[in-house]
């Protein structure tokens, strides 16, 4: 497992899973201008309109 874990960081980085709307932003503003070029989204959105408004929301416990 520790050799699969390895090639997956060589592959993808240190935070190849990374979670947030600030960490994905460039990969979901590519998304929203091919989603609006091909088509299937009469405008281009913005990253924050995929996601419902309270789910953009951090907490610290």
């Amino acid at each position: 497992m520790t050799a699969h874990i390895e090639d997956a960081r060589r592959v993808f980085g240190p935070d190849g899973w990374s979670h947030g709307l600030e960490k994905n932003t460039p990969v979901l503003e590519t998304f929203t201008r091919y989603l609006h070029e091909q088509g299937l989204s009469p405008r281009k959105l913005s990253p924050q309109e995929l996601f419902a408004p309270e789910s953009l929301e951090a907490f610290k416990i």
